[in-house]
């Protein structure tokens, strides 16, 4: 048997490969080009490190800021509530009724006020006079009760009387 084989690479042969590639790199201008290509990429590198930490700037100032604004939003939503609990009320016949029964109330006071002439021992000892006084007191109590039930006694103590008389569904946490 014998084998077939090819000339083995000389040195000279190699060495002539050689230089036919770098004549042909150095006609293509490509050690220029890879060098300019090595520079702007070094360049878009030093960009796109910039912009990450002007990204990263711009995420610390948008926290910063959210958190400066957090107080703004809860009282913006707050005052939200408030005027939803006043349209609710002001939708409310029962409410607007007591609220004119309450002005009413206020209208008769002022009068008999007058006609008194401001004499507080006749106003004290007068059983109309007083009566106006508590009904005008707990009128506006009821209206504001409706308003903000969340803030007054009287809706903690109603929140409260319902509590017990339900039994409690859930289990604490």
């Amino acid at each position: 048997m014998q084998l077939q084989g090819g000339n083995a690479a000389s040195i000279t042969s190699v060495t002539a490969m050689m230089q036919k590639l770098l004549d042909q790199a150095d006609r293509e201008n490509l050690v220029p080009m890879l060098a300019e290509t090595t520079r702007s990429f070094d360049a878009t590198a030093k960009q796109a490190d910039g912009f990450l930490r002007e990204g990263e700037q711009l995420i610390r100032d948008l926290k910063v800021a959210v958190q400066d604004a957090r107080p703004t939003l809860d009282n913006l939503n707050a005052a939200t509530a408030h005027i939803r609990n006043l349209s609710r009320a002001l939708d409310d016949p029962k409410v607007i009724s007591e609220f004119k029964g309450t002005v009413t109330n206020a209208q008769q006071l002022t009068a008999r006020w007058d006609q008194v002439g401001g004499d507080v021992n006749k106003l004290t000892g007068d059983a109309r006079f007083m009566d106006g006084i508590r009904s005008v007191a707990v009128g506006l109590g009821k209206f504001f009760d409706e308003l903000y039930p969340a803030q007054t006694g009287a809706a903690r103590d109603r929140a409260a009387q319902e509590a017990t008389r339900t039994p409690a569904a859930k289990t604490p946490r």
